[in-house]
């Protein structure tokens, strides 16, 4: 009889853990999302269906679209290496819709973040069980569903970190080449799936060289370990080197627009937040899921019984690699019970880096492994078969259960309806090439900005807005001359609450340049009755009355103006 790999055994069970726990979603996969509905998801669905895009604007050698910021537009080749998650999900919008995609996305990269940690962890200590509840812990955890909740994609998508580590381990134990090609291009695609994951990847290896030099100096062939480490990063320059102009951009864009150390500050973890269990323990929610640290005493009692195993000496040099990457998450100031110590600078005070708790995701794998390694104390002891299939059961159910039901994470996750207005169905029979202007449109606006571009998921016509990491920014001069220079668009983007109080002749002056937007190629205005107070909304349709024509008022939160 054929023995089935028991690898194959480990990737089924993840694949039904993730199924059942996000069974509650499956009979509204195709109208609604994981997450919540204040916070990214509608620009992450967005990006799905951008990403498609740009990359066909790319193969037909055109780099430029005036689908976002119109007229003005944008260069798609500075969108496409920055939001290299959202490729994952192309597979999927052959066959579904945006949303089931979206859905089908976050519960593939859960399940690729548990078989990615499997084989790192069954590498180190050469025994399923323990790597089994390795995969359970880096896949399944609170900061993962707080990051689901958030809605951000880039953030989720863990699976390349420990694929890294398991190239460089081997690179580091063989000296092969076929490692370094492997090493450099894994580090590449942690780079473009989150530009963080990527930087806190090269200070792991910096610091992993150090601790083995350190703790293995008798062992070690400095040239050859020294030398293999310089290729892996000289084969990542060379990779990243097509993109280095936008990620170097990005990152002068973020230091002169902002305050990186008062920045720094809004991103700071506090040390309790890490032990701190959730809401069937203390009856408390979380404020900011975005920021989830919780590590769980089954994870924290497995590390324990790591350090005291033989495997001890592995394991303190995994536990030195772990206490650096939670300094780096706590941020520039030493937080303790909601008390900031300002007298006190952590390291990352002198680092050009925002939002430093997501080096948490380094500290998940190292806890991980760890762990895995106090699994395999348990195993050790237990040398029956039977007996260890139940030991690791209870241990991994303990596992989910705790992040589940008590800490902090956010379950069940809350899912967001993501069914667009019939009017926007009108308009995508429409395959005439013009813009729209949905009212009020403020790009200070995350969400409201973010809704109305999901809508183009579906009209596919050319908007003046968008929230993306690429899109021009305050200083892009055609885009902003272009608002500023239309007395009509200037109002709605920055005053519009004075819309109520403009004398006559202001108001002429609004009609005449809202009707000069049908020469630029806007044809309609959306007025999204919800988001407007009822002075402004009256106001606003007179003034609209004498520039376009009513098309459209049948459904109570959107009217439909054409421009004359």
């Amino acid at each position: 009889m054929m023995k089935i790999n028991s690898n194959w055994i480990a990737v089924v069970l993840f694949l039904l853990i993730v199924i059942g726990i996000f069974y509650f979603l499956f009979p509204d996969i195709s109208t609604h999302v994981l997450g919540d509905k204040f916070n990214d998801v509608w620009v992450s669905c967005w990006h799905i269906w951008w990403d498609q895009t740009a990359f066909n604007q790319i193969l037909k050698a055109d780099f430029y679209t005036d689908k976002i910021f119109y007229p003005a537009g944008v260069n798609v080749h500075r969108h496409i290496p920055i939001l290299f998650t959202d490729f994952l999900a192309i597979p999927f919008t052959f066959l579904f819709n945006i949303t089931t995609s979206y859905n089908f996305l976050v519960m593939m990269l859960i399940f690729l973040n548990c078989v990615a940690m499997f084989f790192l962890a069954k590498y180190l200590t050469h025994n399923g069980y323990a790597s089994f509840i390795s995969g359970i812990i880096y896949g399944i955890n609170a900061y993962v569903f707080g990051q689901i909740y958030n809605g951000a994609l880039e953030t989720i998508n863990l699976v390349f970190l420990p694929l890294y580590i398991l190239m460089f381990l081997k690179l580091i134990n063989t000296n092969r080449r076929r490692y370094i090609f492997m090493s450099g291009l894994l580090l590449l695609f942690t780079t473009l799936s989150c530009w963080y994951y990527g930087l806190y990847l090269l200070f792991f290896t910096l610091l992993y060289i150090f601790i083995i030099i350190v703790m293995r100096a008798k062992f070690v062939c400095y040239k050859k370990t020294l030398l293999s480490c310089f290729w892996v990063l000289v084969l990542y320059a060379i990779f990243i080197a097509p993109m280095a102009y936008v990620l170097i951009t990005r990152f002068i864009f973020f230091k002169t627009s902002i305050d990186i150390y008062k920045s720094q500050l809004d991103f700071i973890v506090d040390i309790k937040d890490f032990f701190t269990p959730g809401k069937l323990v203390f009856d408390s929610t979380v404020r900011h899921f975005m920021k989830s640290t919780y590590i769980g005493f089954s994870c924290l009692s497995l590390s324990l019984l790591a350090v005291v195993s033989r495997h001890r000496k592995e394991v303190v040099k995994w536990c030195f690699l772990g206490i650096f990457f939670l300094i780096l998450t706590l941020g520039c100031r030493l937080s303790l019970f909601e008390h900031v110590f300002y007298n006190f600078y952590l390291p990352s005070k002198f680092l050009p880096v925002i939002n430093t708790y997501r080096a948490f995701a380094v500290c998940l794998l190292i806890i991980a492994v760890i762990s895995g390694y106090g699994m395999l104390f348990l195993v050790e002891i237990i040398n029956r078969d039977r007996r260890n299939k139940l030991l690791v059961s209870i241990t991994a159910i303990t596992i989910i259960a705790e992040v589940l039901l008590v800490s902090p994470g956010p379950y069940p996750l809350p899912v967001t309806d993501m069914q667009i207005p019939a009017i926007y169905q009108e308009l995508a029979k429409d395959k005439n090439d013009y813009a729209i202007i949905d009212i009020p449109f403020d790009l200070y606006n995350h969400l409201l900005c973010g809704k109305y571009m999901y809508y183009q998921t579906l009209h596919e016509k050319s908007i003046p807005y968008a929230v993306s990491y690429l899109s021009p920014s305050a200083k892009n001069i055609k885009h902003w001359d272009y608002i500023e220079e239309n007395p009509f668009l200037n109002l709605i983007l920055f005053n519009l609450g004075n819309v109520i109080y403009m004398s006559k002749s202001e108001i002429e002056i609004l009609v005449q340049s809202c009707s000069e937007l049908k020469k630029d190629g806007f044809l309609y205005l959306l007025l999204h009755n919800e988001f407007l107070n009822e002075g402004t909304k009256k106001a606003l349709e007179r003034l609209l009355l004498e520039s376009c024509i009513l098309i459209d008022n049948s459904d109570e939160r959107i009217s439909m103006y054409k421009l004359k």
